[in-house]
């Protein structure tokens, strides 16, 4: 029962599974590493929500701020 696909699971190009492991944690680490890279990137400008809402708010204060003067 050891067929093509068993031989190709196997063969690790040389590597044992230990370092093969090793390569998957390393490169897992990276990804975890861009996606903190770029959770930081979105999270320092305004969403196009927050700009409307201060825009929004400032201008009920001065329509406010126009009735009461």
């Amino acid at each position: 029962m050891s067929g093509i696909g068993f031989i190709q699971m196997t063969q690790n190009n040389g590597y044992t599974n230990k370092e093969m492991l090793h390569f998957i944690r390393v490169e897992v680490q990276d990804l975890h590493k861009r996606i903190d890279f770029l959770h930081e990137k979105i999270n320092k400008t305004p969403t196009r929500g927050e700009i409307v809402g201060w825009l929004v708010g400032l201008s009920s204060t001065a329509a406010f701020l126009n009735t009461i003067m």
